[in-house]
């Protein structure tokens, strides 16, 4: 009934069994994350990535830019709005999502935070909470950016090795003052009126980390690190360990890196060819990509655009061309909170007559953080005596389960059904065929 199963799923499977003589009709429980759905032998799967929509294809790749950088006196105007720089990007790859990185109080842009500046607040909050701008998520980059104190603000919020200055930079690496730097974002965010998970990726300034601010980053809420450990190999998405747990990786792309025309001065336009190399080596690695491109790397000082911002147009619209619905553009901290799902979610599987049911319980750290996901998909492995599905139901909970319609599922492969759904909390799936 469950066809070719990896040894190890197998047992981890039916040591959950009420008897080890018959696993077919007990209860079976364990954590599915590393099971992919190209391993048809699986009785339960989560697949690389969520179907967006009712395309009912499974995507391959998925696509976020990221971008800088926002801080205390950043308008709306100085983003572009209404047509330009940002807004014009948005316009013109209507599908793409940003995150905006930035630090609430950069000493580059003075000494006070962006709850001392009202145009600055009004920025942070608008692009936090309003539908117009649910393209742009704000992503954090240390408080100060550059340490308090420091006589060098060329230094770095979290680096332990840099000297030449007034402080003692081993100290930056203190679980103490790491802890303390992000806590004091997060207190600014709060005051802003600013969803707390709603500010979910991290990128440490001058992508300079250490053990104990990788720890703070997850005990503060971040989900995810937009980080540059393996260029060679940013298509995979990582996990970091780090001394209270671990944090997702999703290394950054630079768009300025991926043609030598990117980064000409000359209003050159550049051949796509050997980007869509790396769009294939990240589908083939993972299908992350993190797309990094700053605000400078893609527009002018008078707004026009760059080589860089004329390359990321066309490479998308190539990868559009080639991969069509394979391609998801997902929010950043909703790819980050699939990934998140995938790895630490509990699922336990029940296989009754002719009915399976799952239970799936969403991370422990959800509940607490107010975390839900509109976009998420399981794939279950129906037995080769069925002939059809009668029936998909998903409930909340102990909730009553509810029919999805037939069009809110979908076969991928011949024995395998992939049934989309929302994640809340704890919910049941049940597959009923004969």
């Amino acid at each position: 009934m469950m066809g070719r199963m990896k040894p190890r799923v197998l047992i981890l499977l039916c040591l959950a069994c009420a008897t080890l003589v018959n696993c077919r009709s007990s209860e079976r429980a364990g954590t599915l994350a590393d099971v992919s759905c190209d391993d048809d032998g699986a009785s339960v799967c989560w697949p690389r990535f969520p179907p967006s929509g009712q395309t009912r294809v499974l995507p391959r790749l998925a696509v976020f830019l990221s971008s800088g950088e926002i801080n205390q006196n950043t308008t709306l105007a100085r983003l572009g709005y209404p047509d330009r720089l940002l807004f014009r990007l948005h316009r013109e790859l209507p599908r793409l999502r940003i995150v905006l990185v930035g630090s609430p109080a950069n000493r580059y842009s003075g000494e006070r935070d962006v709850t001392q500046s009202p145009e600055g607040a009004a920025t942070w909050k608008a692009l936090a909470t309003e539908p117009r701008f649910d393209w742009i998520e704000i992503g954090g980059e240390g408080f100060t950016h550059s340490p308090p104190g420091d006589t060098n603000l060329g230094h770095h919020e979290f680096a332990t090795d840099q000297t030449g200055c007034n402080v003692d930079h081993a100290r930056m690496g203190t679980p103490e003052y790491c802890r303390e730097r992000l806590e004091l974002a997060r207190h600014a965010y709060e005051a802003l009126g600013l969803p707390q998970n709603g500010i979910a990726l991290i990128r440490f300034p001058g992508l300079t980390d250490s053990p104990a601010a990788l720890s703070a980053a997850s005990e503060t809420g971040f989900l995810a690190l937009l980080g540059n450990r393996r260029p060679g190999d940013t298509g995979r998405p990582h996990w970091i360990a780090h001394p209270t747990g671990e944090i997702l990786d999703l290394e950054n792309t630079k768009i300025t890196e991926l043609a030598p025309a990117a980064k000409s001065a000359a209003d050159a336009d550049p051949d796509p060819a050997p980007a869509m190399l790396r769009v294939e080596k990240a589908i083939e690695q993972g299908g992350v990509l993190n797309l990094r491109g700053d605000l400078p790397d893609l527009f002018r000082g008078d707004g026009a655009v760059t080589p860089a911002y004329r390359l990321l147009a066309r490479l998308l619209q190539r990868a559009d061309d080639r991969y069509g619905p394979e391609v998801w553009y997902p929010r950043g901290r909703d790819l980050a909170l699939w990934l998140d799902l995938r790895r630490h979610a509990r699922v336990a599987l029940s296989e009754r007559a002719n009915v399976i049911e799952l239970r799936i319980e969403p991370p422990e750290s959800w509940s607490a953080a107010g975390h839900a996901l509109d976009t998420a998909a399981i794939g279950v492995r129906v037995p080769e005596r069925w002939k059809q599905i009668s029936e998909v139901a998903i409930g909340e909970g102990e909730a009553r389960l509810a029919a999805v319609p037939s069009w809110g599922w979908f076969w991928a492969g011949p024995r395998r059904v992939i049934i989309p759904f929302a994640v809340r909390g704890p919910l049941r799936v049940r597959v009923t065929g004969g």
